[in-house]
């Protein structure tokens, strides 16, 4: 277990639902929705914070197992860190990446030149076969 894999850290908003949370942090939650990257959660990390923690995670993952084959398992907001790494976007495309599911499969190559390759995103047809997959796919953008 990687804890630099972990999920954004989001203190105080931890445990909390959506609702209680725009009743409570309604600014914050106004910046959160519409201004994703500079957001500061109180008494937790920002999506910055969490997306060089990530990437420099990735980055060293990639070095140590080159030419090798490497299963990652992580959360959401991580996997849609990469996903704009490697699509070459900047991280405030963050909100334009899909919401994969968790369990959901992502597969990349990392090519030698540096480059990525996305074989597959956000593979979640063996939820919906489980019976598990319940939201209309295009919501969770």
């Amino acid at each position: 277990l990687d804890p630099d894999l972990r999920e954004l850290f989001c203190g105080a908003w931890e445990g909390h639902s959506y609702p209680w949370l725009m009743e409570h942090y309604p600014e914050e939650w106004d910046v959160w929705i519409h201004d994703a990257i500079n957001t500061v959660f109180p008494g937790g990390e920002s999506l910055q914070e969490m997306c060089n923690r990530i990437q420099d995670t990735f980055t060293r993952i990639e070095a140590q197992y080159r030419g090798k084959t490497v299963l990652i398992f992580t959360h959401c907001t991580p996997i849609r860190t990469m996903i704009t790494k490697w699509k070459g976007l900047p991280i405030s495309a963050i909100n334009d990446i899909y919401f994969p599911y968790n369990a959901s499969v992502t597969i990349v190559r990392c090519e030698d030149d540096g480059t990525y390759t996305i074989e597959l995103e956000a593979y979640d047809e063996h939820l919906k076969q489980a019976g598990l997959h319940h939201e209309n796919k295009e919501e969770r953008r």
